[in-house]
């Protein structure tokens, strides 16, 4: 085994020198795209673990991936790149070609031990309702992990049973309701993390001026990345090689079920009273929070893996919903809380008029309730339940 500790491309370092190259924002997009991709070394789970960077047009979101294009580990690819795909290409069915042209064109078995990186996945959330519900059920059939089947008049029953396990990683435009709760009939699979726009015209101004090619930017950060990659995979040996035994002590144990709890809730849709089961999305945070120590050389979880579920679990919902959530659950903000208050909060960019909407949409959702202050003026404020008060012991994150 390689020593982590003692290479020049060990985690921290890796992250500063993207921060450097880049900004803040790429660096934390970059630790959790590499927690994700680290799970492919754990044995003993059986589905995939899947990340989406999710942001506004131009916010750098494919940056962090392209980092990945180039990464080996004994001769064999570690990345599948593919800027173009649909859920037919998992496995084939087209009529013109046989069963061994077919197989050359499937795509679980390229895919498989490796991260799909998908650059571009909004055409998965595009469309009906019921289009995006078969890509997502698809998609949620295959990261199960134990392979896929498909029936079609053409060639019959066609697909791939065993361990056919990838990490998927990718980038989209916000989501819209549409897709939210086409998710939910089906199972939510994917956790996302978002990536804001740089803070200020300046800030891009200064980027365009004053700052080298994107493209040198990215080689140099893409063969940090790279070497640190190839070093991680020799230290445990590669796919699935690291068997977790430590259980993870109550911090942390407390912290991943708080952050499941919560996400639970937020992506809650509010036509039903149906919520999803916690199990799923508490694996996830766990699994990429264990991804994280093994980054960090360690075999055992402590509270810095768990920064990084953090921002997933306050990234996992709809973009109508998590500015006003981070706000309430902010440590810093004063609970009960008023839309006056939250308007001052740098999580929220909508009126107070919004704001007051949104509170009642939150007490649908069941996070708290609109209490009205005892001030003569009748004014609301949105009260948060004990249950989803952030947890003392744990950092609250920023995105950049």
């Amino acid at each position: 085994m390689t020593n982590l500790d003692s290479t020049a491309s060990e985690l921290d370092a890796v992250l500063q020198a993207v921060e450097d190259v880049f900004d803040k924002r790429i660096a934390l997009v970059t630790e959790a795209v590499l927690s994700t991709k680290a799970t492919l070394l754990l044995d003993g789970i059986d589905s995939c673990e899947g990340i989406a960077v999710v942001g506004p047009s131009g916010a750098g979101k494919t940056t962090a991936l392209d980092f990945l294009k180039g990464a080996e580990f004994n001769d064999e690819e570690l990345v599948y790149w593919s800027d173009d795909l649909t859920p037919a290409a998992f496995v084939s069915h087209e009529p013109s070609k046989n069963e061994e042209e077919l197989a050359d064109y499937d795509l679980l078995p390229k895919i498989r031990r490796k991260s799909l990186v998908n650059p571009d996945m909004a055409g998965w959330f595009s469309g009906s309702f019921e289009q995006i519900r078969s890509t997502m059920a698809t998609i949620a059939r295959v990261m199960d992990g134990s392979g896929y089947h498909r029936d079609t008049g053409s060639h019959g029953s066609r697909g791939y049973d065993g361990d056919y396990r990838f990490a998927l990683i990718g980038a989209t435009t916000p989501l819209d309701s549409r897709a939210w709760g086409a998710m939910g009939h089906v199972g939510n699979r994917l956790v996302f993390h978002y990536l804001p726009r740089k803070a200020s015209p300046h800030e891009v101004a200064v980027d365009v001026f004053e700052g080298r090619e994107y493209g040198e930017q990215v080689t140099e950060c893409q063969t940090e990345v790279i070497a640190f990659l190839r070093n991680v995979w020799e230290h445990y040996g590669g796919y699935s090689s690291m068997t977790w035994d430590s259980a993870a002590n109550g911090e942390v144990r407390d912290g991943i079920v708080y952050l499941a709890h919560l996400v639970a809730y937020c992506r809650a849709p509010t036509e039903t009273s149906t919520r999803e089961g916690e199990h799923r999305i508490m694996s996830s945070l766990r699994n990429i929070a264990r991804g994280h120590a093994l980054l960090c050389g360690r075999e055992e979880l402590q509270l810095d893996d768990v920064q990084v579920s953090s921002r997933l679990a306050l990234s996992t919902m709809h973009k109508e919903r998590r500015g006003i959530v981070r706000a309430v659950v902010d440590p810093k903000t004063p609970n009960p809380i008023t839309s006056k208050d939250l308007k001052t909060h740098p999580a929220t960019d909508s009126t107070r008029k919004t704001l007051r909407e949104q509170m009642k949409l939150l007490e649908t959702l069941g996070l708290g309730e609109v209490v009205t202050k005892d001030n003569g003026r009748n004014t609301e404020q949105f009260a948060l339940k004990d249950e989803f008060v952030w947890p003392d012991f744990l950092d609250f994150p920023t995105f950049g």
